[in-house]
């Protein structure tokens, strides 16, 4: 099966921008890989994974127990079309 997932990266205060990932995920059995998760997390002694509220040795540790999956993944980044630039010099 193949599922989708997107995310908003969050806005660049620098460039007043945004990204959009597109997570394109194929596997067997999603309960098996949301099983891992779970196990990942428990071991980890974590409520659930998320990239940007971890420490990068909690971000490796839990890749790391991702990568032992029999899954397959593809990501596109694409600059968010829907934002408006503010030209503020005319405020």
């Amino acid at each position: 099966m193949q599922y989708i997932f997107i995310d908003e990266s969050g806005v660049s205060k620098q460039e007043g921008r945004s990204s959009i990932a597109l997570v394109y995920v194929s596997v067997k059995d999603i309960d098996i890989l949301n099983q891992a998760v779970l196990e990942a997390e428990q071991a980890l002694k974590i409520e659930s994974f998320h990239w940007s509220h971890s420490a990068w040795n909690i971000r490796a540790k839990f890749i790391e127990a991702m990568s032992r999956q029999d899954f397959s993944v593809k990501v596109a980044f694409i600059r968010n079309p829907f934002h408006e630039r503010i030209d503020t010099s005319t405020l």
